[in-house]
């Protein structure tokens, strides 16, 4: 069975936000990236929500993102979780129309990071 079309699809938002299970392991985050490619919208933004600031973001979920997405993101938003520095580096090389990035970065990690975005 083909997966419904949304090549119309331009902003999506996942949110785990409200539930009483753990947080989505990055195989399932990864499988819903791989069912919206046989959509092939042209995302311009995606935000992620998880259930726990220590919920990482796994590079791999960036890396297929980006591979899919990093020519037409304009928006990127991670609310209540992490991204690893090689991740948020990845970012901001390959997505070159990129105008908005949201991302928590500890304090103690804020000099150390900060070369990523220059």
């Amino acid at each position: 069975m083909q997966p419904p079309s949304l090549r119309h699809l331009k902003h999506l938002a996942l949110d785990a936000q409200y539930t009483m299970q753990p947080a989505p392991t990055t195989s399932v985050l990864q499988s819903i990236l791989v069912q919206l490619k046989h959509s092939m919208p042209s995302l311009l933004s995606f935000a992620i929500k998880l259930p726990d600031r220590k919920c990482m973001v796994g590079n791999q979920f960036i890396t297929e993102l980006i591979k899919s997405h990093a020519f037409t993101l304009r928006r990127l938003s991670f609310y209540d979780c992490s991204v690893s520095p090689e991740s948020i580096e990845e970012i901001c090389k390959s997505c070159i129309h990129l105008e908005r990035l949201e991302v928590a970065i500890p304090m103690k990690d804020i000099v150390g990071s900060s070369h990523i975005l220059y």
